[in-house]
């Protein structure tokens, strides 16, 4: 086991040093609610300050900026505008 683990501790260490340097922006989204509307519910009026449409705008600006770029999402979606 020891053998095995200095093995793969070597391999690692020479793969780092050839690898490239690659700069990656992680996006997250969480709890949504299947808000899709963009209308604020609590002051009775339409609103550009959220929902899946503003939510989108978001996301493709962040990812304009960066070339790598990943988005997860913590799911919750479900559950929101009736």
């Amino acid at each position: 086991m020891i053998k095995f683990s200095a093995t793969l501790l070597a391999t690692l260490i020479a793969a780092s040093v050839n690898a490239a340097t690659v700069d990656l922006r992680i996006m997250e989204t969480t709890d949504l609610h299947s808000n899709m509307m963009d209308f604020d519910y609590y002051k009775d009026t339409a609103t550009e300050k959220f929902g899946l449409v503003r939510t989108a705008s978001l996301i493709n600006d962040a990812r304009n900026e960066v070339k790598n770029s990943v988005l997860v999402d913590n799911g919750d979606l479900i559950q929101g505008s009736p």
